[in-house]
């Protein structure tokens, strides 16, 4: 049952920060998350009065969940990223399209350098 591998899974994790991955029975990664405290964060899974009907779906097709946990929230924000990239989970609507997190450039080519967001590593003419 979802609730003793939520559980399990929490008990295991602890209030670690790190990403937990949910898998179906074919093993196909569904959804991929990311929290500052992993065993608060698959707790809450359990509380099903506050899911959407699209969580709980979700949920029951989950057979198996995989933590890893990390030393920081930023590391894991990293990973979660970079996996969804990777893995297109189907629950995952969210970074799965190639988009990522936008770097804040200031251009320095004129006499009043300009602050803006842009979303690959290199702008022109600008540094980080």
């Amino acid at each position: 049952m979802i609730s003793d591998l939520l559980r399990e899974s929490a008990g295991q994790a602890g209030m670690n920060p790190g990403i937990y991955k949910m898998l179906d029975v074919n093993g196909r990664v569904l959804y991929i998350g990311k929290a500052k405290h992993l065993r608060n964060r698959l707790l809450s899974y359990n509380r099903s009065d506050n899911l959407s009907n699209r969580i709980r779906i979700m949920l029951s097709k989950v057979q198996n969940i995989e933590v890893t946990v990390v030393k920081t929230e930023t590391e894991a924000l990293l990973l979660e990223s970079n996996l969804i990239k990777q893995l297109k989970p189907v629950y995952n609507i969210l970074l799965r399209d190639d988009k990522t997190f936008p770097y804040i450039v200031i251009d320095k080519s004129t006499d009043f350098p300009r602050i803006f967001k842009f979303r690959t590593l290199k702008a022109r003419g600008s540094n980080f």
